[in-house]
């Protein structure tokens, strides 16, 4: 991530026009460390639209090729129903415009949280990670790994249904891969080994299911991170009954699927058919709270269990753990410094991850290896988004984009150095 956002560099274009007056920038739903997020009005499709504005880049940089990387990959990706769709692309002024769907329920963190839409209600997380489940598969069947799956990259309606995979800036078309990419929570361990050994990426999309789907059934994270400096991922890989703590409540099938999922031989965890049968095949993923004491058949005392809290950030746990989890000290790095930090930056000063709500796309204070150029860093507003079914009575009136205050080929030399 470069020093000074880039984002913090391009102009406020609320109000204006692109695209030969098509697209009217309305508000600006979030803002990144490579562009900004609008919505808009397009007067050709007459609906409501997302629109990602960034730079242009030198051509033949690095910096250009990962950006036209990603937006082959979107467009190539897009026909499915349970990944947003990219309508269209083009450049003005020195600015490249991303028309995207727009989802008017924000991200599924927000409806894990916020509304706590799936609280207790096992056929509706069938039906939601049946989506996106199907998202995922689609995505391997043509040879690409997301590689940064987690909630706030999983888009839905206000019901939080209508499921949308997006953010695929970290995605590849490589198998194996001996960079370290993605969420730190979600990354399995094998991708966060300092060795840089490679591993499979379409493996590590699996455990980051695994990891969202024990957030979607309990509402609380298993761990920071899946290596043995991590107090709550240490006591697992002593005793894989530690879930019943960190995430009470959970039944026996529950339990034995999120076992399997986080199997440290990466060969011997469930393929996705096969994740989709074990979880069809499990009635009730938790029991009521009055039970929670009795969920785990061996583990015995006091629980300090540590639930997310209203801004979906781990509670502080008191300073006991049980017996068999042991005692590490808290890591001050973890990264491998021969990384080219060129093409990959990393965040090694965040101590735990930020679970702000962005409706469009991830966060980069909870990635611990961002790609540029297309991550947004930051929400600068509440993420709320309104429904987006009838037109407005009279089209906005905005002004054309040659009207910009800010000179963007100024901007672009900033940017660059």
């Amino acid at each position: 991530m470069p020093s000074t956002p880039i984002s913090s560099l391009l102009p406020d274009l609320t109000g204006y026009s692109v695209d030969d007056g098509s697209i009217h920038l309305l508000n600006i739903l979030g803002v990144g460390a490579y562009g900004k997020v609008y919505k808009a009005w397009d007067s050709r499709t007459k609906a409501y639209v997302a629109v990602k504005c960034m730079p242009t880049y030198e051509l033949g940089s690095r910096t250009v090729e990962m950006q036209n990387a990603e937006l082959e990959l979107h467009t190539m990706l897009s026909d499915h129903v349970s990944v947003v769709t990219l309508i269209r692309q083009f450049v003005e002024d020195h600015l490249v415009f991303v028309v995207l769907e727009l989802c008017p329920g924000g991200d599924l963190h927000g409806g894990l949280f916020r509304h706590r839409c799936f609280h207790g209600n096992a056929r509706k997380i069938k039906k939601v990670f049946g989506e996106i489940l199907d998202a995922v598969d689609h995505l391997h069947q043509l040879g690409v790994s997301h590689r940064d799956i987690k909630p706030k990259n999983i888009l839905c309606d206000e019901a939080g249904t209508n499921i949308r995979l997006t953010d695929f800036g970290m995605s590849t078309r490589e198998a194996w891969s001996d960079h370290a990419c993605g969420t730190r929570m979600f990354m399995s361990p094998e991708s966060l080994n300092h060795a840089r050994e490679s591993y499979s990426t379409r493996q590590s999309d699996l455990w980051a299911l695994g990891v969202m789907f024990a957030i979607v059934v309990s509402q609380c994270t298993p761990w920071d991170s899946a290596w043995l400096r991590d107090e709550d991922f240490a006591a697992f890989c002593d005793n894989a009954e530690y879930l019943y703590h960190v995430l009470p409540g959970i039944t026996q099938p529950t339990f034995e699927l999120l076992e399997w999922c986080f199997c440290p031989d990466a060969s011997k965890r469930p393929t996705l058919a096969e994740f989709r049968d074990a979880m069809n095949a499990i009635d009730c993923f938790v029991v009521p709270p009055t039970h929670v004491k009795a969920a785990s058949p061996t583990l015995t005392g006091e629980w300090d269990v540590a639930p997310l809290s209203a801004d979906c950030e781990k509670t502080p746990r008191p300073a006991s753990v049980p017996v068999f989890a042991p005692q590490l000290p808290a890591p001050t790095t973890w990264y491998s410094e021969s990384c080219s930090a060129s093409a990959i930056g990393y965040d090694s000063s965040s101590s735990s991850d930020s679970w702000s709500r962005l409706p469009l796309f991830t966060s980069n204070s909870d990635t611990t290896c961002s790609i540029p150029p297309t991550s947004p860093v930051e929400d600068s507003t509440d993420g709320s988004m309104s429904e987006c079914v009838l037109a407005p009575v009279k089209p906005p009136k905005c002004p054309p984009l040659t009207r910009l205050p800010t000179c963007c080929q100024f901007i672009l030399a900033k940017a660059k150095n």
